[in-house]
C-alpha cells in the first residue's frame, strides 16, 4: 500500500506549525490514522526501521 500521500499530509502539517507544539496525535489525526498505526505507516513510507 502506498502511504506517501498520508505521510505528506503530516509533513505539510508539521511544516506549517513549526512554531507550535506538535504531537504524534496531531500528525496521526491529519493523516487519518490512530497514533499506533501512524507510526507504522510513517516508518513504511520513509523506509525507517
Amino acid at each position: 500500500m502506498d502511504y506517501k500521500a498520508h505521510v505528506m499530509q503530516a509533513i505539510n502539517y508539521i511544516e506549517k506549525n513549526l512554531k507550535c507544539e506538535i504531537t504524534l496525535t496531531d500528525c496521526a489525526r491529519v493523516s487519518g490514522y490512530s497514533d499506533y498505526h501512524f507510526i507504522r505507516v510513517f516508518k513504511e513510507a520513509t523506509k525507517m526501521v
